[in-house]
Formats: structure tokens, sequence, C-alpha cells
């Protein structure tokens, strides 16, 4: 598999049982850090009998993890300046009373910088009385902005970004037999996260859904295409929200291919667009109204 080698060591101490309950998950803005945190999941719960294979990513419980699926998988993110105590206290409460059908419970808080001291403290009382199936990921771009009895209770990975050509050799070793054009698309993507681009390469369904969201954002570049994009979504509704992302992604790619004048106003839509589509795809993870939320959106990447 290839991995940064942050990962590796990571990896090799889930492999050897040596993990703890912990992590802060420090790297760039971006994706990286919440990249890193879904594989650390797969590796606690992956289901291969081939301990140097885990994590696979083709078992059921990696797959339900990577695509945030899986019942003991539990998300805390905001777009919000900050993240409410409560929505703290809402997740510890969470992974108390639900089920537990995966060998390890995974609570991910993402932006882990946006809690408040309150909220932080009141982490702080799970992290010192830590259940022995539960594992938390911190992700945030800053390990600094943590309280120090927070930090001093967690094991710190750095998720590095790394650069293209890097990614690009790293593809080149791992997937001898892939045309240069699907090579360069999973750089793109990547950015600079080498397992998102593995991924694209070596998983289908994952392939597919960024066909599908690169098809979408074609549509969104023209007039008179609002019915035919909404459709579109609308035929993948259950995978929505990934296809949000994925399109996030695509157009961030894109504007740094593109090299623009960081004030010209093409710029300025491209980074709108970029968080209205982070923005949807985070409602309807929260079980926002379809409708709603996509004719929002509709409204203000057509505007």
């Amino acid at each position: 598999m290839l991995a940064a080698p942050e990962t590796q060591r990571f990896l090799a101490a889930v492999r050897a049982g040596k993990a703890v309950h912990t992590y802060i998950v420090e790297g760039e803005e971006g994706f990286p850090g919440s990249v890193m945190a879904r594989v650390a999941a797969c590796a606690l719960n992956c289901t291969a009998v081939d301990l140097g294979r885990r994590p696979c990513f083709s078992c059921s419980s990696c797959r339900r993890f990577l695509n945030g699926t899986h019942e003991d998988l539990h998300v805390l993110a905001t777009t919000k300046k900050l993240i409410p105590v409560d929505d703290v206290r809402g997740l510890i409460a969470e992974l108390l009373s639900s089920a537990n059908s995966a060998r390890c419970k995974i609570a991910i808080i993402e932006q882990a910088e946006k809690m408040n001291e309150n909220g932080q403290n009141c982490l702080l009382k799970t992290l010192e009385e830590p259940h022995g199936n539960t594992a938390f990921f911190l992700v945030t771009e800053n390990a600094e902005a943590l309280l120090p009895t927070v930090r001093s209770r967690a094991r710190i990975l750095h998720a590095p970004r790394l650069e293209d050509e890097t990614i690009r050799g790293l593809i080149r070793d791992g997937f001898p037999d892939a045309a240069e054009e699907r090579v360069e698309a999973a750089v793109a993507l990547a950015d600079g996260a080498v397992l998102t681009a593995e991924r694209f390469l070596s998983d289908e369904t994952y392939a597919a859904r960024v066909d599908t969201a690169a098809r979408f954002l074609k549509l969104t570049e023209k007039s008179g295409t609002v019915g035919e994009a909404f459709a579109l979504l609308n035929e993948h509704k259950s995978e929505a929200s990934e296809l949000l992302e994925l399109c996030a992604r695509l157009l961030y790619a894109e504007r740094k291919k593109e090299n623009e004048d960081p004030h010209s106003e093409r710029t300025g839509r491209q980074i709108r667009n970029v968080a209205a589509f982070l923005s949807a795809a985070d409602d309807l993870t929260r079980y926002a109204n379809f409708n709603l939320t996509i004719d929002k959106l509709l409204i203000t990447i057509y505007s």
C-alpha cells in the first residue's frame, strides 16, 4: 500500500497492538488529515486475515469506514466558527449509547481547533478515562491550538501535504499499468494525500463517483443546465454528499492548475463554489432536506 512514512508508522503500531486511544492528526489546510483519520479507522477495524494487509480497503468494514456509512463511525464537523460544547457532549453521548459492531468505535472531530476551552475540557474527561473500544482522532491544522491537557493525552500524527511530483512517482511505482491520463487525474484529485490517489486507481466504485462529480461540475459551467445538474445529483441521491465533496476537490485542483490571479473574479467564484459544495455536503450528512439543500447550492453556483 502506498503511504507516507507517518502513516506507515501508525499502521505498524496498529499491527503490533500498540495503538493508543487518542490521536491528534495535524495537517495543512485541505484534506490530508481527514483522509489519514479515515485510513486509521480502517486499519483499526479491517477484517483482513493477513495482519500485514490491514487496512485492505476492500473488506466490508474498510469500505464502510472510507465512505462514512459504518455505524461505528461518529464524525463531529461544523461550518460554524466554533464547535459548540453541546455538540461535543452529544458526540460523547452518542458513543456511549450506540451499538458496537466493529472492533473499535471511531470518533473523528474535524477542525478540532474550533472547540473552545469548555468543549475541550468536556472532551478531556472522556480522554482521561477512555473506553477500551473507542478511538478518538482530532483533525486540526494546528495542534498547538488545542489545550496542553488534551495534547498530553494524545499521540500526534502529522499528515504532510506531498508535492505532486512525489505523488506522481509513488503512483507510477504502485500502478505501473495505469494510463497516463488516469495518473494525472489521480494526482490532481489527491491534493497532497497519496492515499486518495491510490483509492481513485484501485477502487472502481470511487473512481466512478469521481467521474460523476466531474460531469456535474461541467454542467455547472454552462448556462441553462440547472435541471440537468439537479437530475444528476437526484439520480445519485444516496451518495450526493460524497459527490459534492469530490466536486470541491476537483474544483480546488482546477484552481491550483490554472494558477490565476487570486484576486480575479473567476478565482472568487471558484473559492465561493468550493465552500458551497462543502457546506451542502455537510448539510446532507446532517439529514437536511435534499431538495432544499441542492436548490440552495444550485442558486449559489449558477448566480
